[in-house]
């Protein structure tokens, strides 16, 4: 891959989201950084990027670049998540969650 085909964790969100809204899916966008301007977070660390609805359906989405890694607090969280009996999907590119 060269670098004018790298993609950003941004770019891809935005392209998902756009994905998901187009087919009438209700998307919450959830802010779990611990960066930029704000500095703080209500969210519990590792918390997935994306609280998605669908008709029938709800799921949470982790947005990562194909090269992404998973951090401990998003491993531990997924995890939890799981055995509440919610679905996660790690999501690397717009493709992911068309098939879904």
């Amino acid at each position: 891959m060269n670098a004018d085909e790298i993609i950003t964790e941004s770019e891809i969100q935005r392209q998902i989201i756009a994905e998901l809204r187009q087919r009438g899916a209700f998307v919450l966008r959830n802010n779990s950084s611990r960066g930029g301007r704000q500095r703080r977070s209500f969210n519990e660390p590792g918390t997935p990027d994306l609280f998605v609805v669908e008709p029938g359906r709800a799921y949470w989405v982790e947005v990562k670049t194909p090269t992404g890694q998973i951090s401990r607090d998003q491993e531990r969280v997924h995890e939890w998540l799981e055995r509440m009996g919610q679905e996660v999907i790690i999501a690397r590119s717009v493709e992911d969650v068309q098939e879904v």
